[in-house]
Order: C-alpha cells, then structure tokens, then sequence
C-alpha cells in the first residue's frame, strides 16, 4: 500500500493503527483504527479513481445513506467511516431482507434525485446516458474483435448474436433517452455494498466505484437481479415486485404514468448488462469470465447476459 496514503491518513486520524486488508486490481482497503473508532482507508486504481472525488462531491449533499467520508484532493485516496455490518454479512430472513430493501430503495431515488449531472460527469463519473449506449455497444464489438481471448470463451452462435443486436440496443436506448432524466446510478447496489446498524434503523451504502451517469432504473439489474438469486424466487415473486414498485413510486409526476415507469424499468434492466460488462472492464482492465454475476470480475457473464436478453 502506498506509504503517502497512509502517512496521509495518519495526518487526519493521529496515532491509528492502519492494517492493509485486501488488495485486489480495482482498489486497495486498510483498516484504520484509534480512539475507539473505525475507519477504512481506500485507495481507487484504474478506471475507478472517480469514486475520490465523487464521494468529496456527494459529501455535499448529506445524505443519510452517503458514508462518512474524507476525500483527497488530488490522489484517489479515501477515509471511510465505519458505519456497521455488511448486510450479506447479517443473518436476516426474506421478510427481513424486503423490509430493508423496502426502506433503502425509496431513500436511495431520493439521493439519485439530488444530484447535477454536469457535476458528476466534471469529476469523471462515467456517461451511459441512454444516447451514448449505442456507441457503448459499438466499442464492446470491437473489444471482442481485437482480443481473442475474450472472444474464446463465446460460441460461435454468442458472437453472431452479439454482433447482431445493435439496433435492438439503439432501439432501447432511443425509448430510454425519452423516459426519466439520467442521474447518478450507483451499479452495484446490493447487499455487500450495504452497511446496516445492529438495529437495521441506520442504512448507509458504500463502494460507489461503479457508477456511472445513466437511466437510474438501471440499478434495478444488480439490486433485484441478485435478490432474486440469491432468494431463488422467480421474477414476478410478489415481494420483489412491491420492492420496484416502491422505487417507481418516487419517479412518479410530471405526466409519467405507472405504465410508462414499469416499461422503462423493463428496458433499463435489460440494457443494464451493458453497464456490468463495463464495470468489470474499468476494474480489471479486461474481460474475465466468472460462473455467476454476483462474483468480481464477471464482464463476460454479463456479456452472456446481454445476448440472452436481446
């Protein structure tokens, strides 16, 4: 771990403790320890180094679900205050887990809601806006094209279907563009990312190295998508269905009808794959295979993913 990060973080948290704890291609994570108190000390590498200055800029907003957090000025550096157990950490029941995610949701729009865009895109946060999906879509052909590597691990029928399904994407994104404004999207919103107090009434959600500027129904893909796995619970299972639509609810106004919130919740998740195979390739540097999307570096299953959909 580089020594100016910590010596950095010794400058705002006095005779700490600091233990390195996990190093992976995507940031490096040390426990910081003094007074009785916990921190974590982050430092972002390769194509995530926004995550600094973004939690600086949404420090701003004091939000109730933003950490505590001391960015950096200008190394991508991060104090994070602990703010509790990790919910995949916690042994909850289904009814549980939906009551939580029925309470975070509503408050996490809210705090999309918050945010100016054209500050978000200044300090490097990703642009999936819905226009620039289709040129997203285009640069992944010619990812594939130029590494065949990647390219191995598709079959014959994966690779003519991929190239095969750009105007399904502009399609989706044109319907998309026409829908709700573009605000942050974290990408990664399940229940790794969530800290809860012991009493669940404090939620705070953290490793915001995947956002992006896109259609925030988007987060829908990771959030619901992985609840459902993990609860092996069909779609239409009536506890994630109230779990969108109290998220849709907060979007509502302005002329938007229900039906229209539902469809753009359906397109957003199908188009949300794209986002995953890029949040891995920020990460990694490349696209790794993996056998389920809830491990790191699963580009290719999102890939996969993407083609099923279409």
């Amino acid at each position: 771990m580089d020594q100016r990060a910590i010596d950095w973080a010794r400058g705002i948290v006095p005779d700490a403790s600091i233990t390195p704890v996990r190093d992976r291609p995507w940031s490096e994570i040390a426990e910081v320890r003094a007074g009785g108190r916990l921190w974590w000390l982050k430092i972002n590498k390769a194509e995530t180094v926004y995550e600094t200055p973004l939690l600086g800029l949404l420090a701003r907003v004091r939000h109730p679900l933003l950490p505590e957090a001391i960015a950096h000025d200008r190394h991508p550096w991060l104090l994070i205050a602990d703010a509790g157990q990790r919910l995949d950490h916690v042994d909850l029941t289904a009814e549980e887990r939906f009551a939580i995610w029925g309470r975070l949701l509503p408050a996490y729009a809210e705090l999309q809601q918050t945010t100016e865009i054209d500050q978000l895109l200044a300090v490097g946060v990703p642009d999936f806006r819905p226009p620039t999906v289709p040129g997203w879509y285009d640069r992944l052909i010619a990812m594939f094209d130029a590494d065949p590597a990647a390219r191995a691990h598709l079959s014959a029928d994966e690779l003519r279907t991929l190239r095969t399904i750009g105007p399904w994407v502009e399609e989706l994104s044109a319907e998309l563009a026409a829908g709700v404004p573009p605000t942050l999207q974290h990408d990664d919103l399940h229940e790794g990312n969530v800290l809860a107090t012991d009493d669940h009434r404090r939620l705070t959600v953290i490793d915001w190295g995947d956002s992006v500027v896109g259609h925030p129904f988007s987060t829908l893909t990771v959030t619901l998508g992985r609840l459902q796995r993990q609860l092996d619970l069909p779609p239409d299972e009536p506890g994630l269905v109230r779990l969108r639509d109290g998220y849709l609810e907060a979007w509502q106004g302005d002329g938007v009808t229900r039906r229209q919130l539902l469809r753009q919740a359906e397109v957003a998740y199908q188009l949300g794959a794209l986002n995953r195979v890029y949040a891995n390739y920020r990460g990694m540097g490349r696209l790794e295979p993996a056998l389920s999307p809830d491990q790191p570096a699963d580009g290719l299953f999102w890939v996969q993913q993407l083609i099923r959909t279409s």
